[in-house]
């Protein structure tokens, strides 16, 4: 992006002007995009930040449906910060009609105060909360603030946001509640200062959640001020748009604590569930919200303090999110790729297929991950993925196995080609019971693997679950191929397969590509070669020392000069000290 901006008149000597100004490199990027010259074919992305806050905050004509239902609903928070990071580089004319939303409310004279906040309201005219001159509504309200601050800070040891500084304040965190027109829960505000630094902010609430029909209006009031105030506690680290996507994970994921008997948050969940593959730190207005099992996960793997540590970090070290986690992860023995991979698998065990050894209200997890494919025919040759389901960087992709109807065979042999972004896999596999029998890591060196699986005519089903890795520059694509096979205990009787003496290739037949693997029960002086039907060398695939254990050689079909072999029958030939078998391998086309 940098080098693109640089062929516009200025850009090299403002990006470093507005650096240090915006309080980083993500903040910098968005403010020399928002003041840029504007092109003759379109719009600024200023001017679009400014068109997208103006919709949210307009009555539609008509309500939408599904996942842009929810954009509208719980994106005030998003959108109205970035334009307040910004709004000394916009004109004022421009965001004159966003003024009522980018400053407290002056016009709410009344007010109620506990033991750490103070609700203004108003008792006449449209500001009027629910139901008033009934009480009952800033009664909800009252308690719903308080009972977030015991969650946040003493049972889970959040840091107290800082005070807004005014003449005569107390430190009591504001909260106002007014009529916010259509449809829209609340929103939280920084109140900016330079750079990314510690930030005070306040929360605006809804008067009446009149037509949110899916939740009672009380429920609405509670979950919102739970959502909002965290992210009060987000600000009190700092500020900048690029961690938008993991403030509202952890803020749907905060008011499912303080409020669990309401699960509010539980119909957000299918906006990732049906979308694994799309990328981690996405922000479309949906996504991120039904994201929140993430920080679930990395709080019952590693603790609050993992969270606590990560917010601290990117407000101090001046990090990009991802790096923050990655960083925070490498202290607990882990990584950002690893816990995804970790997490991708956990979210297997989701509603009916919890097994109680994962989330601790898996149970409650509704509803499950979708299965980009569902296989149970043998022999599978090459699967792809949708090109617009394949994985994004931190994405995920499950492909679901299950053995043939009617079919004896009782071993099944799975290829695996992907990018080389890929992070890795892991296999499930259940008893035909419902029971988990194994939860098997795999490695993917270059982005291939060939897989076993015993005793696959007594499995249920079995899930490979493939991640692609947080730098990857485009989405992962992959090749899967599977083929099954009966195999008796009584055969070749010298070799002891469970003592690792084995040479397989799969897919077999193949087209573009076969996996040929071994196992050796020790080291030793290894050859693997391909000979075709007239015993004539094609290809030397190894030759030299071999660690104990399984090895997994791809073989792209050409020959030890690079040219392609014709189709036909191929030997493959394993030789060492310890072991001489050979295969029959087939190429087609």
């Amino acid at each position: 992006q940098v080098r693109k901006l640089r062929a516009i008149e200025g850009v090299s000597v403002r990006l470093k002007e507005t650096w240090q100004a915006a309080g980083g490199a993500s903040a910098a990027l968005i403010c020399l995009l928002v003041s840029a010259p504007v092109a003759a074919d379109g719009p600024t992305p200023g001017d679009e930040l400014l068109q997208r806050a103006t919709a949210l905050l307009s009555p539609p004509g008509q309500p939408s449906q599904g996942e842009g239902e929810f954009a509208g609903r719980r994106r005030a928070t998003l959108v109205l910060n970035e334009i307040q990071s910004l709004r000394d580089v916009f004109d004022p004319k421009d965001i004159e009609p966003l003024t009522p939303f980018l400053a407290r409310p002056a016009d709410l004279k009344a007010q109620i105060e506990t033991a750490h906040f103070r609700i203004h309201y108003s008792t006449t005219g449209a500001d009027a909360p629910l139901g008033w001159p009934s009480c009952a509504f800033l009664d909800a309200a009252a308690e719903a603030c308080e009972r977030a601050w015991i969650t946040y800070h003493h049972l889970q040891g959040w840091a107290v946001p800082p005070s807004d500084g005014e003449a005569g304040g107390d430190g009591r965190v504001d909260v106002y509640v007014r009529d916010l027109g259509w449809g829209i829960y609340g929103y939280a505000l920084h109140e900016d200062s330079p750079g990314r630094g510690s930030k005070s902010g306040f929360i605006v609430v809804e008067n009446d959640y009149a037509g949110f029909d899916r939740i009672e209006p009380l429920d609405a009031l509670r979950t919102t001020l739970a959502h909002e105030y965290h992210h009060l506690i987000q600000f009190g680290f700092g500020y900048d748009p690029e961690a938008g996507w993991f403030m509202e994970q952890t803020a749907t994921m905060e008011e499912g604590e303080v409020f669990p008997e309401i699960r509010d948050l539980d119909r957000y969940l299918q906006f990732h569930t049906a979308h694994a593959y799309r990328r981690l730190d996405l922000c479309n207005g949906s996504f991120e919200y039904g994201a929140w099992l993430w920080p679930r996960y990395l709080e019952e793997r590693w603790g609050w303090a993992l969270l606590m540590d990560t917010w601290e970090t990117w407000g101090r070290e001046g990090l990009m999110m991802k790096e923050a986690l990655d960083d925070g992860l490498m202290r607990v023995g882990s990584s950002l790729e690893e816990a995804y991979l970790g997490w991708a698998t956990w979210n297997l065990f989701l509603g009916e297929r919890d097994d109680g050894a994962h989330y601790q209200r898996g149970s409650a997890y509704f509803p499950e991950v979708l299965a980009e494919s569902s296989v149970d025919l043998y022999p599978l040759a090459a699967l792809h993925p949708q090109p617009t389901r394949q994985p994004a960087a931190l994405g995920a992709s499950y492909v679901e196995l299950r053995p043939q109807e009617g079919s004896a065979d009782n071993h099944i042999e799975i290829s695996l080609q992907a990018c080389e972004t890929l992070i890795g896999a892991s296999l499930v596999v259940w008893d035909a019971p419902g029971q988990v029998r194994e939860i098997r890591p795999i490695t993917t060196p270059g982005g291939m693997a060939l897989i076993q699986v015993v005793n696959w005519s007594s499995v249920e089903r079995a899930c490979l679950v493939l991640a692609n890795g947080a730098d990857a520059q485009q989405s992962c694509d992959y090749v899967i191929s599977a083929e099954t096979h009966y195999e008796r205990s009584d055969i070749e009787p010298g070799i002891d397969l469970a003592a690792g003496l084995m040479l397989r290739s799969a897919p077999n037949p193949f087209e573009a590509h076969t996996i040929i693997s071994f196992q050796l029960p020790e080291p030793a002086e290894s050859k693997l070669q391909i000979f075709d039907a007239q015993g004539r060398l094609v290809r030397t695939l190894v030759n030299g020392p071999c660690s104990q254990g399984s090895h997994a050689v791809f073989w792209n079909g050409q020959d030890d000069l690079g040219q392609r072999a014709l189709a036909g029958v191929f030997y493959g030939r394993l030789y060492s000290q310890l072991v001489r078998k050979q295969i029959r391998i087939v190429r087609i086309r």
